[in-house]
């Protein structure tokens, strides 16, 4: 593994190890509230920094497209004096914010 997601992981991995109120084994995954907020913290961390050094130049043209994509809606939505635009909600929330779709979708 190399890259700054397993510097990341090292630093979840330890946090785990340090904290007891975080209990992860094959029956139980036990996180106490106190923690939680921070464990998901360094958690999400490691998983964009993953997903962006394994696929960074796609998720570069998703955040293009998602850039573009508002441009043209936000025109023509004046233009044609419309409300707003259908799509399905996963698609909404892709151009919305493309790492976080992936992450969802993916995890």
């Amino acid at each position: 593994m190399s890259g700054l997601w397993r510097q990341y992981y090292e630093d979840l991995l330890a946090f785990i190890q340090d904290e007891p109120g975080v209990v992860i084994r094959a029956d139980l995954i036990s996180i106490d509230k106190t923690v939680r907020q921070e464990f998901y913290k360094k958690f999400d961390k490691v998983r964009s920094s993953f997903l962006a050094q394994r696929v960074s130049e796609w998720l570069d043209e998703a955040q293009f497209l998602a850039t573009k994509y508002a441009k043209i809606e936000g025109h023509l939505t004046e233009r044609l004096r419309l409300q707003g635009v259908m799509m399905p909600e996963a698609l909404k929330r892709f151009l919305s914010d493309p790492m976080r779709q992936v992450v969802r979708d993916l995890f």
